[in-house]
């Protein structure tokens, strides 16, 4: 996953010097149509029987958009 991850631009930008890290938002530096699947994808999985719980719990107190 993490090469399609890459590709698609769902990793993070990442800055070091030394023993500094600075992890910044998604670069979005892949293909949109590839970012919206993988994004789609896991959205209706719910990321599937390990977090659906978290899912359940979250989307109960905060609503389904937010979780």
């Amino acid at each position: 996953m993490g090469r399609i991850s890459a590709g698609a631009g769902l990793t993070p930008k990442l800055h070091e010097s030394d023993t500094k890290t600075h992890r910044g938002a998604i670069t979005k530096q892949g293909s949109r149509v590839l970012r919206w699947a993988l994004v789609e994808g896991e959205s209706r999985n719910h990321g599937g029987p390990v977090l659906a719980a978290n899912y359940h719990v979250i989307a109960k107190r905060r609503g389904r958009n937010k979780a």
